[in-house]
């Protein structure tokens, strides 16, 4: 009996991503096809992106700046010559 529903749970298994196969294909001609966005531009966030570097390695993880960008800390690497430089990701609503 256990064996009957291991069975016929892979055959509706196998059966189900057979089927779905057609929806996950590339199109004919090698396109991809356009995503249409459900948001309009107005509301869709800007983003942005700066760098900050100091001597001491030591900066904010987030901040709004006078324009009304927040800034997110992404990464932080050491440089060559001593000093620190943080790669920062802003948005704006």
């Amino acid at each position: 009996m256990r064996m009957k529903k291991v069975l016929a749970g892979s055959a509706l298994s196998l059966s189900l991503l057979v089927s779905a196969v057609p929806a996950f294909a590339a199109s004919p001609d090698g396109t991809h096809s356009e995503n249409n966005s459900v948001a309009s531009s107005d509301f869709k966030a800007k983003l942005y992106t700066k760098e900050e570097t100091n001597d001491s390695g030591i900066f904010i993880n987030t901040h709004t700046d006078a324009e009304g960008i927040t800034w997110f800390l992404k990464r932080i690497n050491k440089n060559s010559d001593g000093t620190w430089t943080a790669y920062y990701e802003g948005r704006k609503l």
